[in-house]
Order: structure tokens, then C-alpha cells, then sequence
């Protein structure tokens, strides 16, 4: 006996399809009784009963699948009678159930919205090569179910301090008729302590390969994303990892060292604005209120450039992306600080130096004019003054001319080494803008996105 719904094979017996869920009837010679036979339900009654399912392909004669979600059981092909296992779903479903896992983060991305992440990471960095969009090629993509654990968590620590206050020291110095009083500040430096506490919620793998990656791919993640085991929907494909770190392993290795580094973190947000130095954070104690086992979708994309491989993950949902490995222009790097040492070494001239020089020799300019006054009067016929105040002036002329000159070299040079920097800054924009006004996708598995401007 068949299912009329699905066409899967029945069970004698069997009130409902094991297959798709749907209601058996049977008629009184045991055959089952085409739809057009079957009693009528209302609406509401045909919508609590509909099982959420996914197409693929029968591996024998390429026919659509009806895959009823997370199905534990072979799926049998309606036109050859083909039962195909769905080896992924069935693995994800059989750990589900061995280890209580009631809800996840899907993997909901098309092949639209991670090509416009992947464009965001190869631009994330100013130093990628120019060339990173035109001769990167995605080989493939991959798909991984993580096993994991969802801490609710709170922490407490103390912390001590050495608070700066500013003091002022007060000298008498004896002068003989008088005494003059010179103040001279200083820091006073005192041992503080105080506590700081928070709570919050961590995704920690349980995976001990996937570790390192997942907790960091998944770090700050908002548990209001989880959606509930029965919607998970995740491609035949899938290579679901094993649950191989126990949660005490996962709370004592990953866990606690998170949650002293946000505790320390927030104890510094606390002292924000005064004066401190060596913050010692102390007796943390990190309590679990509640621990429940997911699933947390991963993207795996490798690329290739210059024959190297490089990998990027991405979240179920695409709210995070980490980069493994990304190449970088070493050489543009290079240059980039060299220019930024070259800026902060070039000689300014001294304003306040110049300042104080046009002060001096425009007073000896002004004595030499009354010199010269003076000289009139007393009908000296003495060439002296005149000659003085013509070197004077001459100087003081001279001296603005020199650092007139100075000044617009410096800032000539200057302005030279501040557009080469923003050369280098902005050639990897430059790369960027130029590959998405093309709208043209990058080389490898996704270039059918080309021309689809949500996939820049």
C-alpha cells in the first residue's frame, strides 16, 4: 500500500504517512482511495496538517522530489519507484533527536546575497590586491551543520586599580629680601579596587574541529535568530559535524576566557574618562542559568587567486562573515607606511621661531631709523646709520623670502605625499567601484548573478 499524497510506502495499520505526514484512508477492500475520493476537510483542518518539504532531484531518473523536512526515512520517487536517501537530512535529523537539539540557525542564503558578501570581504581591506576582482574564481561552495551549545550566562569579577589624582607641590625658594613660591603638579597614585558583573548569551561549538572558527564566526550572535528544529532547512549536501566537546569542556575552555575578556572589557568601559593604569581583573565566577544544544548553519566559500586557496565563512543567515585567510598587496603595504614615516618627517618650518626673529630685527630696523634721525639732527654727515639700517632691512627682507619659500616647499611636499597616500588608500575603492559598475560577477560558480545589480 502506497501514500496518495507522496506515493511512499505504507504501513499496515498506519493512521498517517510516515513519508509527508498525510492522513491515510483506506476503503473496505484495504486500497487506498484516490484524492478526488477523500472527505473533505475545511481549510483550517488542511493547514494544520500541510508538512513543510524541499525539491531535489531523483538520482535515478531526475524527477522532483518531495522532501519532507529533516525526513528520517528514504524518500521513494513517485514516477520510477526509486527510494533515494538524503543522507544529509536524515544525519541532521538522527543527531537532533540522540541529543535534545530543538532549534538552529538555517543556511537561507541564495547565490545573489553571498556573492555581494563575498564582494565585501575581498573589499574589506585597503591592502588586497587591485586586482583581487578580476582574477579571484570561487571554486565551491560549502555547506556545514555545527552542533553547538547556547549559554545564558552571568558573570561577576573584581578589579583592581591604581587611580591617578592630581597633586600639587609647593616650593618657598629664598631670594633674601623676598621668598617666591613656585607650584609644580604631579600624579598621586592610589590602589583601588571595585566589581564589575554582566549577563549575557554565548554560542560555543560542539565541535572540537570547528571550535576556534564557530565560536568566533558566531560571537555576539542574537539568539532571537533561532529558529525552531521543524523549519530548519538545510540542502541535501550538508556535512553535519559531530557533537565531540562535551558542554563542561566547552563552558571551561571557550566559555569562561570570553566571558573575563567582556568582564574586563566593561570594567574599562567603567573607568572610561579617568585616569588609570594597571587594571588587574580578579575573582571571576561565570554561573550558567540555562544551556540549550543547536544546530548553526555555515557557509564555506573557497576562492582561488594566484593558485592559492583562500576561505570564507559565513553565517547561516549571512549576519557575519570571518575570513580565514585573504591575500594582501605586502608591497602596497609597505609603501603605504613609507609614506606615512616620509609625511611625519617632513621638516615644517618654524612658525614661532620666524615670529620672534621679525620681532627682533624690525626693533634693531627701528633703532636704526632713529639712529639715522639722530645723525640729521646734529648735521653728522656719517654714513653709519643709513648703512646699517639698509643691512637691517635687507636681512629681515631676506629672511621672509627664505621662509616663504620654505613654507610653500614643505607644503608642496606635503600635499605630494598626502595624494600619493590617498592613491594607495583608495585604489582598492577604486577596484571595487569599477567591478561593480560592470555588474559583471566574479569568476567560478556564481557568474550567473552577472547583470543582477543586488548580487554588487
Amino acid at each position: 500500500m502506497f501514500c496518495s499524497s507522496c506515493g511512499g510506502k505504507l504501513q499496515e495499520g498506519v493512521a498517517f504517512c510516515s513519508g509527508c505526514g498525510a492522513k491515510v484512508f483506506e476503503s473496505t477492500s484495504n486500497k487506498v482511495i484516490a484524492p478526488s475520493e477523500q472527505p473533505q476537510t475545511k481549510p483550517e483542518q488542511q493547514q494544520s496538517k500541510t508538512v513543510v518539504v524541499k525539491d531535489f532531484k531523483c538520482n535515478n531518473c531526475g524527477a522532483s522530489l518531495k522532501i519532507p523536512a529533516n525526513t528520517r526515512v528514504p524518500v521513494q520517487c513517485t514516477f520510477c519507484k526509486t527510494e533515494c536517501v538524503i543522507e544529509g537530512l536524515i544525519k541532521n535529523a538522527e543527531m537532533a533527536a540522540k541529543e535534545n537539539i530543538n532549534s538552529g540557525v538555517p543556511l537561507t542564503l541564495s547565490q545573489v546575497k553571498i556573492h555581494k558578501l563575498i564582494i565585501e570581504a575581498l573589499s574589506d581591506d585597503k591592502y588586497r590586491p587591485h586586482d583581487i576582482f578580476t582574477e579571484t574564481e570561487v571554486v565551491r561552495e560549502e555547506h556545514y551543520c555545527i552542533p553547538a551549545y547556547l549559554f545564558y550566562c552571568n558573570g561577576t569579577a573584581s578589579f583592581t586599580y591604581e587611580a591617578g589624582n592630581i597633586r600639587q607641590h609647593k616650593t618657598a625658594i629664598n631670594l633674601g629680601d623676598k621668598t617666591r613660591l613656585e607650584k609644580e603638579n604631579y600624579t598621586e597614585w592610589s590602589l583601588m579596587s571595585s566589581n564589575v558583573s554582566d549577563s549575557l548569551s554565548m554560542f560555543i561549538s560542539g565541535n572540537k574541529e570547528t571550535a576556534l572558527q564557530i565560536n568566533e564566526l558566531y560571537k555576539g550572535y542574537d539568539p532571537k535568530h533561532l529558529v525552531d528544529y521543524e523549519f530548519l532547512q538545510f540542502p541535501s549536501d550538508i556535512e553535519t559535524m559531530s557533537f565531540d566537546l562535551p558542554h563542561l569542556s566547552a563552558f571551561n575552555e571557550y566559555l569562561r576566557p570570553q566571558m573575563e575578556k567582556h568582564l574586563k572589557k566593561k570594567a574599562e568601559d567603567l573607568l572610561e574618562g579617568k585616569k588609570y593604569q594597571k587594571l588587574v581583573l580578579g575573582g571571576n565566577s561565570t554561573q550558567t542559568d540555562d544551556m540549550v544544544r543547536v544546530f548553526l548553519g555555515v557557509y564555506r566559500v573557497v576562492l582561488m587567486y594566484e593558485g592559492n586557496e583562500y576561505a570564507l565563512l559565513f553565517t547561516g543567515d549571512g549576519v557575519k562573515t570571518l575570513c580565514e585567510n585573504l591575500p594582501i598587496d605586502e608591497k602596497r603595504n609597505i609603501d603605504y607606511y613609507k609614506k606615512i614615516v616620509e609625511l611625519k618627517l617632513t621638516n615644517k618650518p618654524c612658525k614661532v621661531l620666524m615670529f620672534f626673529a621679525n620681532i627682533i630685527l624690525g626693533f634693531l630696523v627701528y633703532q636704526s631709523i632713529i639712529a639715522v634721525f639722530a645723525s640729521s639732527l646734529r648735521n653728522d654727515t656719517s654714513y653709519h646709520g643709513i648703512l646699517l639700517f639698509i643691512i637691517l632691512s635687507s636681512v629681515l627682507f631676506l629672511i621672509n623670502i627664505l621662509y616663504v619659500k620654505k613654507k610653500k616647499a614643505y607644503e608642496a611636499k606635503r600635499n605630494k605625499t598626502e595624494n600619493e597616500i590617498n592613491t594607495l588608500e583608495n585604489k582598492m575603492l577604486d577596484a571595487k567601484n569599477d567591478f561593480i559598475n560592470k555588474k559583471i560577477a566574479l569568476k567560478g560558480i556564481y557568474k550567473g548573478v552577472s547583470g543582477d545589480e543586488n548580487a554588487f
